[in-house]
């Protein structure tokens, strides 16, 4: 069941989009903590109360919101277990390469081995600190 807006209700639904695509820009790759959550929250709550909305236009747009942060949160679990899953990861690449390294006597095939396991682990310790806000 598809539901008809009108050209305002359409206008105005497209200037919110356009804010939250400005706000999840500015939070792209980061990690936020709650107290940044309620603050952009805050910014588009009061962005939404300087379009005056009719009541009709309000309970619209209030089902989307609703709907959203079901997807946030359950985004967010996800990527919070992803992220333990790359912290452990990184922890067996950090032994698996200090066991390659004190190996005497390493062929082509270990060396270039251990070189890849090397590079996954830098690209992973990327990841681990923009998680923790460690590097931007």
């Amino acid at each position: 069941m598809e539901t008809r807006v009108d050209n305002d209700t359409a206008l105005k639904i497209e200037k919110i989009n356009r804010k939250i695509e400005e706000i999840n820009q500015r939070r792209n790759g980061l990690h936020t903590t709650k107290i940044e959550d309620d603050l952009d929250r805050q910014e588009l709550d009061e962005y939404i109360n300087t379009l005056n909305l009719t009541s009709e236009q309000k309970s619209m747009i209030q089902g989307y919101q609703n709907t959203n942060a079901r997807m946030v949160k359950n985004q967010s679990v996800f990527y919070y277990g992803m992220m333990i899953i790359s912290v452990f990861t990184e922890a067996y690449l950090g032994y698996a390469i200090i066991s390659m390294i004190l190996t005497p006597n390493l062929d082509m095939f270990n060396t270039i081995f251990l070189y890849m396991m090397i590079a996954v682990f830098i690209i992973n310790a990327v990841y681990v600190l923009r998680f923790l806000r460690i590097l931007k």
